[in-house]
C-alpha cells in the first residue's frame, strides 16, 4: 500500500497553442516536482480534469506515471457523480499504475448509506488505497469521516480543505486521525497551521514546489520559525495573487511552454497581478 504523505503537488495540465495536452511540458513538470523533492504527485481538479476528455485523462495519467517511473506515489482523482463511473475510473487508474485514487464524497445531503455505498463500490473495484477529498460543498465532518473509514477500510487518507482549512484539518485529526492519515490542501494556504496541529502532508499547487519542500523540511527539523518565514516570503505572495498565476509561474520557471487554460478560462492576470508576480520572481531569482 502506498504511503501518501509529505508534499504532494497537484499537477497543472499544460496545453499547446492548439489546445492539445502538451506531453513534453507535462513530462518536464513531473521531473521538476520530483527533482524539487516532492513526496508524491496528484492529478485532480486543479489539473483541469473536468475539461479533459476520458481519453485525455488517460493520457495525462499514463504520461505522469510513465515519467515518474515508480520514484514517488501518484494519486489520481477518479470521482464521478455516478457510482458505476467512479468505480470504473478507479479500476482504470489502478491498471495504469496509480498508487491511490482520490474521490470527492457525493453531494451533501445524501444519506450515510448512499455515501458509504459509493465508496464501497469503488473499494470493491480496486486494491489500492482511497483518498477522500473533503472540501466546501462536499464536506464530511470528522465523525462522518471516521465512520466512513470504519465502513470502508481502504479509505486510509483524506485531503481536507473545507473552509476554514486549518480548523477543518484540526477537527478531522481529532475525530478520525486514528484511522485516516489527514493531509491539507487549499493551495498550501494554511500549511504552517496545519503542520502545527498534526497534518501529515499537503497537496498544494505545483508552482514553487521547492519552496513547499523546504518549508516541510525546516518544520520537521525543528526550525519552525524559519519554515514560517519561508512560507510568508515565497508562498503567501503567490497565493495572494491566485487564479491563473500558478500556471504562469510554472512557465516562468521554464517548466511548461504555455500557461493558458482551456476556455472558458480562469480570470486572466491583470496588469497589477503581473506586476506583483514580477516582483516576486525578482525576489526569488526566477526568470
Amino acid at each position: 500500500m502506498a504511503d501518501i504523505r509529505g508534499v504532494i503537488p497537484i499537477l497543472k495540465t499544460p496545453f499547446d497553442l492548439d489546445d492539445r495536452v502538451d506531453e513534453e511540458s507535462l513530462r518536464r513538470e513531473v521531473d521538476y516536482c520530483i527533482d524539487a523533492g516532492a513526496h508524491g504527485l496528484g492529478i485532480a481538479f486543479g489539473s483541469e480534469l473536468p475539461k479533459l476528455s476520458e481519453a485525455e485523462r488517460t493520457l495525462v495519467a499514463r504520461v505522469t506515471i510513465d515519467q515518474a517511473c515508480g520514484r514517488i506515489p501518484i494519486v489520481m482523482s477518479t470521482g464521478y457523480p455516478a457510482t458505476v463511473l467512479a468505480a470504473r475510473a478507479s479500476r482504470e487508474a489502478e491498471a495504469l499504475g496509480a498508487s491511490a485514487v482520490m474521490l470527492i464524497p457525493p453531494a451533501n445531503g445524501l444519506p450515510e448509506a448512499e455515501i458509504h455505498g459509493y465508496f464501497r463500490a469503488v473499494a470493491a473495484a480496486i486494491r489500492i488505497p482511497i483518498v477522500v477529498q473533503v472540501m466546501t460543498g462536499a464536506h464530511l465532518s470528522g465523525d462522518e469521516l471516521a465512520a466512513l473509514a470504519r465502513a470502508v477500510p481502504q479509505v486510509q487518507f483524506a485531503k481536507v480543505e473545507s473552509a476554514p482549512p486549518a480548523e477543518s484539518v484540526a477537527e478531522a485529526i481529532a475525530k478520525a486521525g486514528d484511522r485516516v492519515t489527514i493531509i491539507g490542501g487549499a493551495s498550501g494556504s494554511a500549511l504552517i497551521e496545519e503542520l502545527d496541529i498534526g497534518s501529515r502532508g499537503t497537496m498544494p499547487h505545483a508552482a514553487l514546489v521547492g519552496s513547499f519542500v523546504r518549508i516541510w523540511d525546516l518544520w520537521h527539523a525543528g526550525r519552525r520559525e524559519d519554515a514560517r518565514e519561508t512560507w510568508q516570503r515565497e508562498i503567501a505572495p503567490l497565493n495572494a495573487i491566485g487564479g491563473a498565476v500558478y500556471k504562469e509561474m510554472l512557465r516562468r520557471e521554464g517548466v511548461i511552454a504555455h500557461s493558458h487554460f482551456r476556455a472558458p478560462a480562469e480570470s486572466q492576470l491583470d496588469n497589477e497581478a503581473l506586476r506583483k508576480l514580477d516582483r516576486l520572481c525578482e525576489t526569488l531569482g526566477i526568470g
